[in-house]
C-alpha cells in the first residue's frame, strides 16, 4: 500500500522510537537486515535459499516494526490505524506491515 511505510517511518522518526536491532534496506521498506544476512547479499543463491533469505529479511522487518509501533504514543498509533485504507480498517498497524509486505 503506497504511503503506509512512509507514514510509519515518519511517525517513528518524529517520536524517536526506531528499533536498532536490524538495519533498514534503502528502497525496500518491508525488509531489514543484520550482519549475517547482509553477508549473503552478493552471493549467488539457489531459488529456495533466496526465498528463505528474503523471508528472514521480512521477519526482521516485522519484528522491528512491531517494536517501533508498540513504542509510539497512543495518538500516533491511532493515527496510523486511521490512515489505513478501508479494506484494511480492521487491521492493527503492526498487522498491516505484514499485509503490505506481501
Amino acid at each position: 500500500m503506497p504511503g503506509f511505510f512512509e507514514r510509519l517511518d515518519a511517525a517513528v522518526a518524529t517520536h524517536g522510537v526506531g528499533d536498532s536491532d536490524a538495519a533498514a534496506i534503502v528502497g525496500f521498506p518491508y525488509l531489514r537486515t543484520d550482519r549475517l544476512l547482509a553477508s549473503f547479499a552478493r552471493q549467488p543463491l539457489a531459488d529456495l535459499a533466496f526465498a528463505v533469505w528474503v523471508d528472514r529479511l521480512r521477519a526482521l522487518n516485522e519484528a522491528g516494526r512491531r517494536v517501533e509501533i508498540a513504542n509510539l504514543p497512543a495518538a500516533a498509533r491511532e493515527g496510523l490505524q486511521a490512515s489505513l485504507p478501508q479494506h484494511m480498517a480492521s487491521h492493527a498497524p503492526a498487522d498491516a506491515v505484514r499485509t503490505c509486505a506481501d
